[in-house]
């Protein structure tokens, strides 16, 4: 993967502005989940702590892949991708080209069969449906195709103008793209943990005149600076108190 240094500091600006944007779609579509339009409850600086757990844990995992990408360049050298890839250049045949794409690609589309696959045999067999089996399924399904678009763009590209985009620039889009795709897999698997797992069943918060404790029926599902959110999954609304009158909240996870 080329990543130009002279390019990526002048494209330091741009990558911030995109990880706000990342934060802004994370807190939409989970509180969006709930029935609360959280930017009316939200302080700017919230934006981007919103998602830093999941920015780390991405993180790890980009790492791991190119970790893998090195061993894998080294066993198959960037210079034969390259030449097979250029082979293509005349093939008219679309399923020729997809073809040579899935050889050279073969770990990510086994691991993308292996995983469609184990999803579905245990939904056949015991009913159990496994998200986080099928999120990352369907997200590298969704990298797969955008993959082969690059490679058809590119290869497109060079047809009209005789020469390869620059890869940088390519690469980044890439990686923004499995940003956005990674972020927004990992929220909907939040949310299904909050409403269907229950993971913050018995947590309390307290008031001066009352206690709220977490069930089935209505559950605590984030906080704000200055507010707490809790739903009610009976008539489907969700409660908002101020932080001024909490006197203690204890979250727990399970």
């Amino acid at each position: 993967m080329i990543l130009e240094k002279n390019k990526l500091l002048k494209l330091i600006p741009v990558f911030g502005a995109f990880l706000i944007l990342l934060g802004v779609i994370k807190l939409h579509v989970y509180y969006n989940a709930f029935n609360v339009n959280i930017f009316n409850y939200l302080e700017f600086t919230e934006i981007i702590t919103s998602f830093l757990n999941d920015i780390f844990i991405i993180i790890i995992g980009m790492a791991g892949g190119l970790l893998l990408n090195f061993f894998e360049e080294n066993r198959r050298t960037i210079e034969t991708r390259e030449n097979v890839y250029n082979s293509l250049l005349d093939e008219n045949k679309f399923w020729k080209r997809f073809w040579v794409y899935f050889k050279l690609d073969i770990d990510m589309f086994l691991l993308m069969i292996i995983l469609g696959l184990t999803t579905l045999i245990i939904y056949l067999i015991s009913k159990i449906f496994v998200p986080f089996a099928f999120y990352i399924f369907i997200l590298m399904t969704s990298l797969i195709i955008i993959m082969t678009f690059i490679k058809e763009f590119k290869r497109k590209y060079y047809l009209i103008y005789e020469k390869f985009p620059d890869s940088t620039y390519f690469n980044l889009i890439y990686i923004s793209i499995l940003l956005f795709l990674s972020i927004l897999f990992m929220t909907k698997i939040e949310i299904r943990s909050v409403k269907v797992n229950y993971i913050y069943y018995g947590t309390e918060v307290t008031f001066q005149d009352k206690i709220l404790t977490s069930d089935s029926a209505k559950y605590y599902i984030g906080k704000t600076t200055g507010y707490i959110f809790y739903y009610d999954s009976n008539n489907d609304i969700t409660e908002v108190y101020p932080n001024s009158i909490v006197n203690k909240i204890s979250i727990k996870k399970r």
